[in-house]
């Protein structure tokens, strides 16, 4: 502890002297105040800038490197109770050290790939709208710029901290209020007020049936996007309890489902995997060809309430409601981000993130076909068993092999054993991620129903 404390101690005196520096090099160099107090802003702003993004890197490490990595560790090969726990503390930990992060270094969300959007570099109007946003930034009230002004002020005026607790001392603060004329007080309050009443009604009328205006559009704004969401929050409550049976069912199909594979890669029922291994029975001739989709009709689909959600955040984008929509959901940012439920995204994951049947049945399809080499090779071996094929014809595709036919066969099988055991692997994988995404729905859930409920502030102020 004391050598980290030093190491603190090194780098904000460092920062410190730094700072000076700079602001000293700069009043000297430059005789105009103004553009003293400008270049001495930009270098504070810079800096501050540079080490939150130094600190955000660092959360974002801890976050993709260490903490990810524990959390996969720690979930492997681990039953249903103990992938809950584990994955409901790395949610907590993870979505902590999110919130922490200052993140002020982001991507933007416009198309990569869009050849338009990478010309803005070269826009003049891009460039003089950014800085025009900068020096608006200066006068605006944020911790960033109170922090800035405040150390700005105080290398030109360095008793300023003096002065301020001078002025909130008790003993002057009192002796103020003890003097004060509450009489004049009201009777200028009175007539200030009038004065403003009437200077409003003659000149501001305007600027007041169009203020009305505003606030009635933000209104149905408003109304459109809580519509929106609780749209958005039912179809997820949906897909949580079609999530939550999907998991209880592939957790206790994982071996069914592996052995299916084999016997789909193999087009035999003589392949068993059972226990991590492969067997083979030559007792069993028979085999009926596999329907994918029969495989998994015990599982619920959620193409529905997915095209449902979509849908939704389509309109909210279509309706440029979507500043609100992140306004509302302020503080479900993360979950927003790891489940893609952005406005500004054309499309959805979380039929693969929540397990759905489409998702499961893709996942069987598409191993198969990145496996449909051992399917041709086995349908030999197959018929090489069945006398339709001779082992003259079976060996000229391993004429480069100098080995006996038993040993090819066995060579492929343990290829056999390593796709079954990709296949096994790939649906644990998904099954842990599917655990993940089920915590960070149910808690958006939540907090979206939170935000939609009727409270005492909504009812006190909702005139």
């Amino acid at each position: 502890m004391e050598i980290i404390k030093h190491i603190l101690i090194f780098i904000v005196t460092s920062i410190i002297e730094l700072i000076y520096s700079v602001f000293t090099f700069i009043k000297l160099e430059f005789s105009y105040t103004i553009l003293c107090v400008i270049l001495q802003y930009v270098f504070l702003f810079s800096t501050i800038i540079l080490i939150l993004g130094m600190f955000q890197f660092f959360t974002d490490v801890i976050r993709t490197k260490i903490l990810e990595n524990l959390y996969h560790k720690s979930i492997r090969n681990k039953n249903l109770k103990i992938i809950r726990l584990v994955t409901e503390l790395y949610y907590l930990s993870d979505k902590f050290l999110y919130f922490i992060s200052p993140r002020v270094l982001h991507t933007s969300y416009l198309d990569r790939d869009n050849s338009f959007d990478k010309t803005k570099p070269f826009s003049p109007i891009h460039w003089y709208n950014s800085l025009k946003s900068f020096i608006s930034t200066m006068f605006q009230i944020s911790f960033v710029n109170i922090l800035i002004w405040f150390i700005i002020l105080f290398f030109y005026q360095p008793t300023l901290i003096q002065d301020i607790t001078g002025i909130l001392n008790w003993n002057n603060f009192s002796n103020i209020i003890k003097h004060l004329d509450y009489k004049a007080i009201n009777a200028i309050t009175g007539c200030l007020t009038l004065l403003i009443s009437t200077l409003t009604l003659l000149l501001f009328r305007t600027t007041l049936l169009k203020s009305k205006a505003k606030k009635k559009l933000y209104d149905e704004r408003y109304e459109q996007v809580i519509k929106s969401q609780l749209k958005i929050s039912t179809s997820l409550s949906k897909c949580l309890y079609k999530s939550k049976q999907n998991i209880n069912t592939l957790e206790r199909q994982l071996d069914f489902i592996a052995n299916q594979f084999c016997k789909e890669l193999t087009h035999s029922e003589s392949y068993i995997f059972s226990n991590g291994k492969l067997q083979y029975n030559p007792r069993i001739k028979y085999y009926r060809p596999l329907n994918t989709i029969e495989l998994f009709t015990c599982y619920n689909p959620l193409k529905k309430e997915v095209k449902e959600i979509l849908d939704s955040l389509i309109e909210i984008n279509n309706n440029s409601i979507y500043n609100i929509y992140f306004k509302l959901n302020k503080h479900s940012k993360y979950e927003i981000e790891q489940l893609g439920i952005n406005p500004l995204n054309t499309s959805l994951n979380l039929d693969a993130f929540l397990l759905s049947q489409e998702f499961l049945s893709n996942t069987f399809t598409n191993m198969l076909n990145h496996y449909e080499y051992l399917n041709t090779r086995f349908i030999k071996i197959k018929d090489l068993r069945s006398g339709f094929l001779s082992e003259e014809q079976f060996m000229k595709e391993y004429i480069y092999f100098s080995k006996s036919t038993e040993d090819i066969i066995s060579m492929e099988e343990n290829y056999l054993q390593e796709a079954v055991i990709d296949f096994r692997n790939s649906l644990i994988n998904k099954l842990e991620e599917s655990i993940y995404y089920y915590v960070i729905t149910q808690q958006y859930v939540n907090n979206s129903y939170k935000k939609s409920r009727l409270s005492l502030s909504d009812l006190f102020f909702g005139k």
